[in-house]
């Protein structure tokens, strides 16, 4: 039996990745720090195929969706920086806002970058200061 060396394997991986053309990607999380249940809803605006979310968070329970995601590496990325360019609306059934995360400076953003791809990251991070 024939087992392919690991100098091969390598060989065929970069040859298979240099032929990419990379991609551009973005992701909204919901971070639950509250002690008990958090029910989120959350409306997006301008993405082909990502709608809404509705989710029942535990204690601790982050949920993430890969909101946007297109060939080639973005060289002006725009709204894909902020997160709430992309939500129409954010809802918390059985809970009253105290902070609604309009802005992007309520959103945690990562951002990751290689040299044929870019990922954009957002997190909201909800807790007693933003919700009751």
């Amino acid at each position: 039996m024939h087992t392919p060396s690991l100098w091969g394997l390598s060989a065929l991986v970069l040859t298979a990745l240099s032929g990419c053309e990379g991609s551009t990607s973005m992701s909204h999380s919901f971070h639950n720090l509250l002690p008990d249940t958090l029910h989120v809803i959350a409306r997006f605006d301008s993405l082909p195929w990502n709608d809404s979310v509705d989710v029942h968070l535990a204690p601790g329970q982050t949920f993430t969706r890969f909101t946007y995601h297109m060939r080639g590496k973005c060289s002006q990325c725009g709204d894909l920086q902020g997160a709430t360019a992309w939500i129409d609306t954010l809802e918390v059934p059985g809970r009253t806002w105290l902070d609604y995360p309009d802005v992007p400076a309520d959103w945690w953003t990562e951002v990751s970058e290689g040299r044929t791809w870019i990922r954009f990251d957002h997190t909201l991070r909800i807790g007693s200061t933003r919700v009751e």
